[in-house]
């Protein structure tokens, strides 16, 4: 009975031993499958889930039995598997501490040590794993540790060292056919990224005429698929997609196939065949990365190829609903982002055209020009959508009677984001109630109006070569747009904005001889001293003192009266004595002008008078950086604020009026000189520029990676670290030079866990006076405990 009884116990643990293995084999082959990480759909559910399961009852039910060793270090696997590294490293170490000479401390070893890296533990992880291959002679597990480095690269997008360790993979010698496969596979995947598209093929080409596992041979098919298209050999790529499909094999893969075949056809020149594709393959709602890359691609295509703001921006919206973490995500909010400003400048542009085809018809003398002619309402590409007709209380249709005029105006505002400005509209509404049975134009008003449409357009040309240059880095298309407005006959200050931005293309791309060229026209031809002072201090010429005009003076006074002797009115008086001097052009004026609106309300509390000052800045100095905020200001203004009592005392600064002052005091300092050309190498600090860099990574994927490199030894005192780290933000977006400044406790290893999170983080660069530049920052990370998140 004795004998059964025993018999009976040691056949229920090694059934858990053998189903744990048993599951282990299923989850292996599914991983093996998935080589590429490349599934469109994944379970949240993991396959080494009833491996662990499994080991661990086996552990608590049995423990100390025959095959405990042989649990343990299948555990530490399936949680290394599964990206629980710090319960592998757990495991291995109470193999290590109990079964010392055990057959399997090796493989525990390699699991331990890899772990250690993925939990930022990279000098400890790489002294353990490079003992392990030095004195290893299971070529097996050698294989494994330059697998696993090669990964962790890998996913730090570490293309040439992940190369280089898959290489070192592939030619350990390991009897397992299916990791020197993988390893080929992934070595060309290493060069794919790395641009070495030709390299890549070759590479693929000698991996497929050798003898591997299917599924890896269908993943090399594709990523063969994609270095000839991006080599240039798109009907090679799309032969490729063509067999792969109708092969059948590997079905669930199919939407990967189907996207590198509609990219195919894009570059082809069948963008109708590859949006056809594109939609068929988002038919199904499918989720996943490879459809969020899918939503991408089309909203890219119908952009690109048929300018359609609303098929392309609903597309971009759906790239995050498909998969939130895919890279795609950022992608297309920039795409996004670059759409709509876009569209903003070419719809301008079609209706400056628009406009141009009337006045050159009137000046042909093919049709009259009036003061009441709807040239901005022609401009429309399409009138607006009727409203459904109202109905009276019988069911009858009520006629609306409606003002054409106020059509007119309505239909106008619509038709241009500009319009929506009051100022705007009034005129529009002046020059519709004109008599519509008026004189036609004679040929000077007429040469007014072209004029005016082609400073518009100078206007829109700078405005474009701008958002190329500095939002989308796209030089090329900065100097094609920059050439046009210098072609146009643009003269004065843009102009000379124009050579400049030129000169700074130039010297970026190290053409320096090109850049002084540039800058001596603006010398021989200055349009003001500003521009001429400039142009010297590039030459490194000694600039003249520039005695004061008597405005600038007056507002100096005005300065010394508010800031120094504190006498508010006093300073008002002077502001608006300065304004109405205008001996130094519109943006001193202006200046003085918004500084006496601001005293008048932050000041005094004359919100009324505060605002009609406001509006003033506006009608009078509309093309000035000041009117914009003048308007904004004006709004505040007209709200029902009190006001001082005569004899009471002020009321106290609230919150709002705070930020307002502060915003204030930063823009009479940003505007107060001219802007100078940026120094593309200098490092700026952050209290020295307009506008710090903005952190592009979500706040959740950052969450994720402060979790994931939360460090080892802080786990038994369930430490809270703070880690301050100080950084270059380029202004390319590049991050470099990092260093930690601060760590709070010491000695964890916080620091070097916040330098692995900063690693994986973007960052849109500041700006300067409008343009990018490289900046000092500094971010902290906050690492939380398990059991405070």
């Amino acid at each position: 009975m004795l004998l059964m009884t025993a018999f009976s116990v040691g056949c229920a643990y090694y059934n858990y031993y053998y189903n744990a293995q048993k599951y282990f084999k299923v989850a292996e082959k599914s991983r093996k499958e998935d080589v590429a990480g490349a599934k469109t759909k994944k379970s949240s559910a993991s396959p080494y889930d009833k491996v662990t399961e499994s080991a661990n009852r086996m552990l608590l039910y049995y423990p100390n039995s025959k095959w405990e060793d042989d649990a343990l270090v299948l555990l530490a696997e399936a949680y290394y598997r599964q990206g629980k590294y710090r319960p592998a490293i757990t495991k291995v170490d109470e193999l290590i501490a109990k079964y010392p000479s055990s057959q399997f401390i090796e493989r525990g070893l390699l699991f331990k040590g890899l772990s250690l890296i993925w939990v930022a533990q990279k000098d400890s992880g790489s002294v353990l794993l490079g003992q392990l291959a030095a004195e290893c002679e299971d070529k097996s597990i050698v294989a494994e540790i330059y697998f696993g480095l090669a990964e962790n690269y890998f996913h730090d997008d570490r293309w040439e060292p992940a190369f280089d360790q898959y290489k070192l993979a592939a030619e350990a010698g390991s009897p397992d056919k299916w990791i020197r496969s993988a390893a080929w596979v992934k070595m060309g995947d290493c060069l794919g990224h790395l641009k070495r598209y030709d390299d890549a093929v070759k590479l693929y080409d000698g991996i497929l005429a050798e003898k591997i596992p299917r599924r890896l041979q269908f993943e090399a098919s594709l990523q063969r698929a994609s270095a000839l298209r991006n080599s240039g050999q798109y009907q090679a790529a799309f032969d490729v997609c063509e067999k792969l499909l109708d092969d059948a094999a590997f079905a669930e893969e199919f939407p990967r196939v189907q996207l590198e075949a509609a990219l195919c056809e894009k570059a082809l020149g069948m963008p109708d065949e590859s949006r056809v594709r594109l939609e068929e393959l988002l038919d199904d709602k499918k989720q996943g990365a490879t459809s969020a890359q899918a939503q991408y691609e089309l909203g890219l295509l119908i952009w690109e190829h048929w300018k359609d703001y609303d098929g392309a921006t609903t597309a971009l919206k759906a790239v995050k609903s498909a998969e939130r973490s895919a890279t795609a995500g950022v992608a297309g909010d920039s795409l996004l982002a670059e759409v709509e400003a876009l569209s903003r400048f070419w719809l301008r542009m079609r209706f400056l055209d628009r406009q141009q085809v009337w006045i050159d018809s009137a000046r042909a003398g093919l049709r009259p020009l009036l003061p009441a002619d709807t040239i901005w309402v022609d401009s429309l590409a399409a009138p607006p959508k009727p409203k459904a007709p109202e109905k009276g209380r019988k069911g009858k249709v009520k006629e609306e009677k409606k003002d054409p005029i106020a059509l007119m105006v309505e239909a106008a505002m619509a038709a241009d984001s500009l319009a929506q400005d009051s100022i705007r509209a009034d005129s529009l509404r002046k020059v519709a109630v004109a008599d519509s049975l008026a004189k036609g134009l004679d040929s000077l008003q007429i040469a007014k109006y072209d004029s005016t449409r082609q400073r518009d357009r100078q206007g829109l040309y700078f405005g474009l070569a701008e958002y190329h240059l500095f939002n989308r880095r796209d030089n090329d298309s900065a100097q094609f747009y920059f050439a046009k407005l210098l072609d146009s006959g643009v003269t004065g200050d843009l102009w000379a904005k124009g050579i400049a931005s030129r000169a700074y293309i130039a010297r970026s791309q190290g053409d320096t001889l090109g850049s002084d060229s540039l800058y001596r026209l603006i010398l021989e031809n200055p349009p003001d001293d500003e521009w001429r002072n400039r142009a010297l201090r590039i030459f490194g010429q000694e600039v003249p003192a520039i005695e004061k005009s008597r405005t600038e003076m007056l507002v100096d006074s005005a300065e010394a009266e508010w800031r120094i002797k504190g006498d508010v009115e006093g300073a008002r008086m002077i502001y608006l004595l300065a304004s109405e001097t205008a001996d130094s052009g519109d943006t001193i004026a202006a200046r003085a002008l918004f500084a006496a609106a601001y005293l008048t309300r932050a000041e005094l509390h004359q919100d009324s008078l505060a605002g009609i000052l406001y509006a003033q800045v506006g009608e009078l100095y509309p093309t000035t950086t000041y009117a914009k905020a003048a308007s904004k200001y004006a709004n505040k203004a007209r709200k029902k604020i009190p006001t001082k009592e005569p004899g009471g005392a002020a009321p106290t600064e609230t919150d709002e009026e705070a930020l307002e002052k502060a915003e204030y005091e930063a823009m009479m300092q940003s505007t107060s000189k001219m802007p100078e050309e940026t120094d593309v190498d200098k490092i700026y600090e952050a209290a020295d520029v307009d506008e710090l860099p903005k952190m592009l990574t979500m706040p959740d994927v950052v969450e994720a990676n402060l979790r994931s490199f939360y460090p080892f030894d802080a786990y038994p005192e369930s430490k809270r670290g703070e880690v301050e780290v100080e950084f270059v933000v380029r202004s390319n977006g590049e991050t470099t030079d990092p260093k930690v400044t601060k760590v709070t406790p010491e000695g964890y290893g916080f620091d070097e866990a916040a330098l692995s999170v900063f690693a994986k983080l973007e960052y849109r660069p500041g700006r300067l006076k409008g343009k990018p530049v490289n900046i000092r920052f500094k971010q902290v990370f906050t690492f939380k405990p398990p059991e405070d998140r």
